[in-house]
């Protein structure tokens, strides 16, 4: 570990489970580094030992957090005077600008396209933010180093001072790989799971839609959700089908992959019908990887970057994306034949094993850092 290297891994809306940041930032970043992080929640159960946590109060307005939280992150900057600042926020990139002027270095880690995606966004959504965003970021452009999750970035974000890094999230073999050789729970192996964020455009409405159709056919047919629900029970309750299979669907709220993925490594497949919103079709949903590390199948959006992944590893099935029907007979397929469903499971994890994880993601993070800590 460098003497003096202090990191500091920051979000006001990050919550301490993340994985991308808990689960893979940390290990890596903590092999050469003194890692302090600034996200909301309780915090893991274990860190490495160079790294420790502070936890931030949550708040969902934007407004509360410029005004409460950001003074506090501003104060454990001068505690901690870390050379480097790793946020994961756009909202603090005016902090950030400013510790710029002091030699810190920033990363600007940027995994949407803002851009694309703030008419989704029920909240934070204000014409004021969005003119802040579009001036902070073209500042930040020109001052910090910037980190993508995504190749497509690269064509939104152009003429940066410097060489920009792309690091897919891809999942961690050594921490995917207890919940994918546990033998699975015999009770979940007609069930469906999705997780990530719940909302219409990530195909909340599809999936339970397509829960209905199939129930006639399977009758105990039932659906895990893992993740913040993002519609009030009256918007639920106006989904078609819903009531039909309200006893089936099984909300856990965001919840610690640490208790989602033995559940999800049991069911029969795992679902990622985003619709073709925002910078969806462009991105890769993480949950796709994890379902192939989990060696279950994927129904994923027949987007043509989907099934650019799905289709060669052989991993599960591409729908129509907002095609209730079509994905409800991929389902049924799924149940009915599970040689197959075997076999994508199986094919989809050889798939990552080889090619998407995050081993390989993770060495591209530490030689970034390492060369800025060059002399």
């Amino acid at each position: 570990m460098a003497s003096g290297n202090r990191i500091l891994l920051v979000s006001p809306a990050h919550a301490a489970t993340d994985p991308r940041i808990m689960y893979k930032y940390v290990p890596v970043l903590a092999r050469q580094a003194t890692v302090r992080c600034l996200l909301t929640g309780p915090g893991p159960e274990t860190l490495p030992p160079a790294c420790t946590y502070i936890r931030l109060r949550r708040f969902a307005w934007l407004g509360w957090r410029i005004l409460l939280i950001h003074p506090v992150i501003a104060w454990h900057i001068v505690r901690f005077r870390p050379r480097t600042i790793h946020i994961f926020m756009p909202e603090l990139l005016p902090l950030a600008l400013c510790c710029r002027l002091f030699g810190i270095r920033v990363m600007y880690d940027i995994q949407e396209n803002l851009r694309l995606k703030f008419h989704l966004k029920p909240r934070n959504n204000h014409w004021l933010f969005r003119n802040a965003f579009e001036v902070f970021d073209l500042m930040a452009r020109r001052s910090c180093y910037c980190i993508f999750t995504e190749d497509s970035y690269l064509t939104e974000y152009s003429h940066l001072r410097y060489p920009p890094a792309v690091i897919h999230n891809y999942p961690a073999l050594s921490y995917i790989h207890p919940f994918s050789t546990q033998l699975p729970d015999p009770s979940y192996r007609n069930d469906f799971a999705y997780i990530g964020l719940l909302s219409p455009e990530r195909g909340l409405d599809t999936m339970i839609e397509a829960l209905a159709i199939l129930k006639p056919v399977f009758p105990s047919v039932r659906l895990h959700l893992f993740g913040r629900l993002t519609v009030s029970q009256t918007q639920l309750e106006t989904i078609s089908g819903y009531y039909e299979v309200a006893e089936q669907l099984i909300f856990y709220g965001p919840t610690d992959h640490i208790r989602a993925f033995p559940v999800i490594a049991s069911c029969c497949a795992g679902l990622a019908v985003l619709k073709p919103v925002g910078d969806y079709p462009l991105s890769y949903p993480c949950k796709l990887f994890e379902y192939m590390a989990l060696a279950i199948p994927v129904i994923a959006s027949d987007f043509p970057l989907y099934r650019s992944i799905i289709e060669p590893a052989n991993g599960g099935l591409c729908v129509p994306p907002a095609n209730a029907r079509a994905l409800a007979e991929s389902m049924n397929y799924l149940l009915q034949y599970r040689s197959n469903t075997i076999l994508f499971g199986k094919q989809g994890q050889k798939a990552v094993e080889e090619q998407y994880n995050w081993e390989s993601e993770g060495e591209k993070l530490f030689q970034l850092y390492f060369n800025l800590t060059k002399p």
